[in-house]
């Protein structure tokens, strides 16, 4: 009788993990779907949100890569004379694909004053992007409109800035963004969107499980 009274005990306590265990996975999934979906939504709002500069230097020499930094500031300088400051994305675009050969030219004036005489192309594309961190707003990896400029054979290292918003002038190194780029930022993005942006990328997330706190709570009583 003790014997069948110990196995009894031993049975309602495995269904009663097994129904805890159910009613857990049941709790988490929804939230977690949800959290991984929001994830995935914010990352494509983001991605389709803004507009890249990127240039990509003919080699990875030394003389080329400092070439490629020369460039990207007279082109950048250039850009800023077409580009007004209550244009969103596509006006952006518009305006530099109107400017594309004057863009080109600046360029390629720069290498020559330099010394170089490989071509420049300039085009707009989609590419992938790896993250990104600007100040304290940080851009998940993924695919962007991008306009980008391969000088020579484009097989160097390159370099590339968010030319939509504005934050290609950022000095990342003192971790300021200006606050009306943030302002034209949140103006795109939803609340949660722009929030996520300001998550720290290295924060380690604690994963919490009922069903574990509830196994110790069970062991430690019995």
């Amino acid at each position: 009788m003790e014997r069948n009274s110990v196995f009894q005990v031993i049975i309602s306590f495995l269904l009663f993990l097994l129904i805890a265990l159910t009613l857990v996975a049941i709790l988490l999934m929804g939230p977690l779907k949800k959290s991984i979906q929001s994830g995935d939504y914010t990352k494509s709002r983001v991605q389709d949100s803004v507009l890249r500069f990127h240039v990509r230097a003919n080699s990875d020499s030394e003389e080329d890569q400092t070439v490629k930094m020369q460039v990207k500031e007279a082109v950048l300088e250039k850009a800023s004379e077409y580009l007004e400051a209550d244009f969103d994305k596509n006006a952006v675009k518009e305006a530099l694909n109107t400017h594309l050969e004057e863009l080109t030219r600046t360029a390629e004036q720069t290498l020559a004053e330099n010394g170089y005489d490989y071509g420049v192309r300039t085009y707009f594309t989609r590419e992938e992007f790896p993250v990104k961190r600007y100040g304290d707003l940080t851009f998940p990896a993924g695919t962007y409109d991008a306009l980008r400029m391969d000088l020579g054979e484009g097989e160097g290292h390159n370099w590339w800035c968010m030319i939509y918003p504005s934050l290609c002038f950022v000095d990342v190194t003192y971790g300021v963004v200006p606050e009306k780029s943030k302002e034209e930022l949140q103006g795109l993005l939803t609340r949660e969107d722009y929030q996520e942006l300001l998550a720290d990328p290295d924060t380690e997330v604690e994963v919490h499980s009922a069903l574990w706190d509830l196994v110790k709570k069970w062991s430690t009583s019995h």
